[in-house]
């Protein structure tokens, strides 16, 4: 019992200083030098002399300076609800340029951006074929997750990195400012972004020109909070909670170990049927529709069936969601870009095609339990 006594303690004390140690932030943090962190692009601006500062809150966002010698970077843009997504927009829109991380389309709505994004993945690199102060018509890119295109009437867009696509969406988008309007750029280019791959092709030039356009960088990293009271996209939990749950689990088995009795004889017993659960999943979809929100209602259904899918497969929420992607699509033997417009891609706009979204994303996930 002492030496079982000694052994729990020592485990403890081990987990305990793991879980004091500094623990990285999140994806795109330029604090993080995690694979998905963006530590290694901060630093380069700062040795070109930008000043980055990073806020993780919508009300440090909007107390930040925000003038005509600033550049603002929001990552992320699918963590804000829809009020402080326009908050952030209305904020920043006092800057010289506003860049955008991968929006997708829910995003560009709730921020008021006069845009439509669809799911382009590109696993070769892509010439640019444009010219600005932000890209040269030789850089070369890819790894791409949406490409933009303007809505017809809002002026003046310099579109790069089209790659013949036949429709004019581009994997950068930029609209020009003035007369008290910012520079607006749409990057579809995440993860290269990340410590992973800011250094490969020409992803760490293209960044430094569009982010240190201005001699002060406002970083802006959605926090937890700012999702909102209405998020209801699966449970989010920090970082330290995983190692918490290892720490106590482990205990609990040792004691097990040295407490327990024998177990006697394992007596089969039949496991009650499983039961599909379509009917439910539809039944949701129309409880929502009759409160007119389709939009946000499909928005809640992908977000849900994105955290199932994560937490099967072992996905953690700070990963790029095309790591999801990239698994589903092994699973099922579905094609990445279908699988990334079903859990990614516009949200439905119709009664009809809210169901039919409801429909699809438990099929998915039916396809995924029973292959």
């Amino acid at each position: 019992m002492v030496w079982a006594a000694v052994v729990l303690v020592a485990i403890g004390v081990i987990i305990a200083a793991a879980l004091l140690r500094p623990v990285p932030r999140g994806a795109y943090d330029p604090d993080s030098p995690a694979p998905t962190g963006a530590q290694a692009m901060a630093r380069v601006l700062a040795a070109h002399g930008v000043d980055v500062d990073v806020r993780r809150s919508i009300g440090s966002f909007e107390d930040a300076r925000l003038d005509g010698g600033t550049t603002v970077l929001i990552v992320q843009p699918e963590r804000l609800s829809p009020e402080n997504a326009r908050r952030a927009y209305e904020a920043a829109s006092r800057a010289a340029r506003v860049v955008l991380l991968a929006p997708s389309q829910s995003s560009l709505d709730d921020l008021g951006v006069p845009a439509t994004a669809s799911i382009r993945w590109s696993s070769t690199p892509t010439p640019a074929r444009c010219s600005s102060d932000i890209v040269r018509p030789t850089d070369l890119v890819q790894r791409g997750v949406f490409a933009y295109r303007p809505s017809e009437g809002t002026g003046a867009w310099t579109r790069c990195f089209t790659d013949g696509d036949p429709d004019g969406r581009a994997g950068l988008l930029v609209r020009a400012g003035g007369s008290g309007q910012a520079e607006l750029v749409l990057v579809g280019y995440r993860e290269n972004l990340t410590n992973a791959y800011v250094s490969q092709d020409d992803n760490a030039a293209l960044f430094v020109r569009a982010l240190g356009h201005s001699p002060h960088l406002v970083w802006y990293v959605p926090g937890i909070d700012d999702l909102g009271e209405q998020y209801a996209g699966g449970i989010v939990w920090p970082d330290w909670f995983e190692p918490l749950v290892w720490m106590l689990g482990s205990s609990v088995v040792l004691l097990c170990l040295v407490r327990a009795r024998r177990l006697g004889r394992l007596v089969p017993e039949p496991l009650p049927a499983v039961v599909r659960a379509v009917e439910t999943t539809e039944n949701r979809g129309r409880l929502y529709r009759r409160a007119r929100e389709r939009r946000r209602t499909a928005a809640v259904l992908q977000a849900g069936t994105r955290a199932r899918l994560a937490h099967r497969f072992g996905v953690r929420p700070s990963e790029p969601p095309e790591h999801l992607v990239d698994a589903v699509s092994r699973a099922t033997g579905r094609v990445p870009r279908e699988i990334g417009d079903l859990l990614l891609g516009p949200v439905a706009d119709t009664d009809t095609a809210l169901v039919t979204l409801a429909q699809q994303l438990s099929h998915l996930e039916e396809q995924v339990r029973m292959p």
